[in-house]
């Protein structure tokens, strides 16, 4: 977590719900089904943000299906928070990259 690319950052989330995709992606090793995190912001440790991403705020996160192995947060539950390492896409939607249990 100390090499953030370009839009990445790295906040602390308590999960709020999350959502599966309807919709399966064949896989070896990987994971099937996408999934959207819905968080609440406790804390933004790192990275370059124009003030949007604050304490408190809501956010969605998706974490895309993939045909090889990727972080998945474990224990990812409503009354813990999580280290997490995000990137906001040019769309300004936020995708997964990383994190910390």
């Amino acid at each position: 977590m100390s090499k953030l690319g370009q839009g990445e950052f790295v906040v602390r989330a308590r999960l709020v719900r999350s959502y599966k995709d309807e919709e399966r992606q064949p896989t070896i090793m990987g994971t099937e089904f996408g999934v959207i995190y819905e968080v609440k912001l406790s804390a933004v440790m790192n990275g370059t943000t124009d003030g949007s991403l604050k304490p408190g705020k809501s956010l969605l996160i998706r974490q895309p299906p993939s045909p090889c192995e990727r972080y998945v947060p474990r224990n990812f539950s409503y009354d813990t928070d999580r280290t997490l390492v995000i990137s906001q896409r040019p769309d300004g939607i936020f995708d997964l990259v990383g994190g910390e249990d």
